[in-house]
């Protein structure tokens, strides 16, 4: 018993020491609160800060990166390499097919022996 006595005098002036640095020894327990909420606040402030300023590079980095798209991905490029694909698709198919209608023309591409046209 004088053991577990002798720890917690032990660990009531580590505490002791502890208020003492900080500078609310002998302060009353309610005003605990006060004498931290202004560490807190600037905390607060500093960490809301540190989320706007991500918030606005990650804004940034994201029209970057649309912009960068938009060079390299150009959409005339785009509908040309769409046009390509399709026209060979359409080529292969009237070959395979030949009674297949051209898109581009409004033709119907036909054998003589399999329609009347």
């Amino acid at each position: 018993m004088d053991e577990h006595r002798q720890y917690l005098e032990e660990q009531y002036e580590v505490l002791r020491e502890a208020e003492r640095a900080v500078g609310i020894y002998g302060q009353r327990l309610e005003s605990l609160a006060e004498a931290v909420q202004p560490h807190l606040q600037a905390r607060s402030l500093k960490v809301q800060h540190n989320h706007r300023k991500i918030d606005q590079q990650n804004r940034l980095l994201s029209l970057w990166q649309q912009e960068r798209i938009c060079l390299y991905h150009h959409p005339i490029k785009e509908a040309l390499k769409k046009k390509k694909r399709d026209y060979g698709y359409l080529r292969d198919l009237q070959t395979a097919h030949p009674s297949v209608e051209s898109r581009n023309t409004g033709q119907v591409f036909c054998d003589a022996s399999q329609c009347l046209h």
